[in-house]
């Protein structure tokens, strides 16, 4: 072989290398559990929800953007 041939297959082994190390990391950030502390949940209001639904109704046909600002 030559020097570019064995150039080329070093680029490339290097550079299926760290795809593979980066598709191994994403792929552990997707099956890791996110697990949420029970005292943020609480400091929210439980009729938020309902609130925002409330507020989508009454905007309908009057909506200016993506976020329902006026």
């Amino acid at each position: 072989m030559n020097r570019q041939t064995t150039v080329t297959i070093v680029i490339s082994v290097v550079f299926v290398l760290i795809i593979g190390v980066f598709e191994f990391i994403h792929w552990q950030v997707e099956t890791v559990p996110s697990v949420v502390d029970p005292t943020y949940l609480q400091t929210f209001d439980v009729d938020l929800p309902q609130q925002f639904v409330d507020d989508l109704k009454s905007r309908e046909g009057h909506e200016v953007g993506p976020d329902l600002e006026y």
